[in-house]
């Protein structure tokens, strides 16, 4: 017969699991991120470099728990944040209105405008975007009282007008601008060249964007480059005018009788030629721009045609 007395089984423990520690999760943070490209969050799935079974949420409710070894009170974010550096977008910087300035300044010098709302990344400072700024600017956070805004605080410290309404535009006075800027530098202004001295808030690049949506007041769509190019002959880099064989030629002549020798590419600006280089012309004639039909070069096309022989370049056949 069975006794009837109940026999005591014993519960078998689960295993323990394996301690935790900071430098262990770095680690495994490091080798996620050079396998992938990207940092791990608390929502993540398996940790694939760990040699025992775990999962990144499993990490992220020890950071903040404080089990298996680790202090309580952390999370995976801060721990990245502090020994690796990477953006904690739950704890992100203050902003100052002075950083904020430096930025915009930085970014004018860099592209000849203010930014604005939409002008993406804010080139200073890694992981932050104009947008993110206005917003802070206008609701409040991140040091920022609120109630403003990216354009009005450029305005307020003499960086840039209000966008509505400006000043009318003709172009006899772009033009008698563009004459200025010419005598003192030598050179024609482009989009990129700044401020305008003789009128105060106005750039090169509004008068662009100006020219180029036909606003405040031009009539006609067109550029500030097609502008000066049509009206004082500056040279238009994106529209340059097409080369001939015969016109290289003339010029390379023109070039042995003021020197006594006909030219190379490295000879610089083409005298009369407005703007052009040798440099330019035998890039021309390599790639095939300008209407030229390219797979020759200057040393070849005076070969042929002036049995000029160099140690240098190609060599017919």
């Amino acid at each position: 017969m069975v006794d009837s007395e109940v026999l005591f089984i014993p519960r078998r423990r689960k295993p323990r699991k394996p301690p935790l520690d900071e430098d262990m999760i770095l680690e495994w943070a490091d080798k996620h991120y050079n396998r992938t490209g990207t940092w791990p969050n608390g929502g993540g799935g398996v940790i694939e470099d760990a040699p025992f079974p775990i999962k990144w949420i499993t990490v992220e409710n020890a950071l903040r728990v404080g089990i298996r070894g680790l202090l309580p009170g952390s999370s995976l974010a801060v721990l990245l944040n502090e020994r690796r550096g990477v953006r904690n977008k739950q704890a992100l910087p203050k902003y100052t209105i002075e950083s904020i300035l430096s930025w915009a300044d930085a970014h004018y010098t860099k592209r000849g405008t203010w930014p604005q709302v939409q002008s993406g990344a804010v080139d200073r400072a890694p992981g932050e975007t104009w947008l993110a700024v206005n917003q802070a600017l206008t609701n409040g956070g991140r040091g920022m009282p609120g109630k403003s805004s990216l354009a009005q605080l450029l305005l307020e410290h003499q960086r840039a007008r209000k966008c509505r309404p400006l000043p009318g535009l003709t172009t006899e006075q772009i033009l008698i601008w563009a004459e200025k800027y010419h005598q003192r530098t030598g050179n024609w202004p482009t989009r990129k060249s700044g401020d305008i001295p003789e009128c105060m808030g106005e750039t090169w690049g509004s008068i662009n964007i100006a020219l180029t949506s036909s606003s405040r007041g031009i009539g006609k769509k067109t550029s500030l480059a097609r502008l000066l190019n049509a009206h004082v002959g500056a040279r238009n880099r994106s529209a340059l005018p097409e080369l001939t064989i015969d016109q290289i030629l003339l010029w390379a002549d023109e070039f042995m009788a003021a020197n006594g020798s006909y030219p190379t590419c490295n000879r610089g600006d083409i005298a009369g030629s407005k703007g052009e280089t040798w440099s330019s012309v035998n890039s021309a004639l390599k790639v095939g721009r300008r209407n030229l039909p390219g797979g020759s070069s200057l040393a070849q096309i005076l070969f042929v045609n002036r049995g000029v022989k160099r140690g240098k370049g190609p060599k017919l056949p």
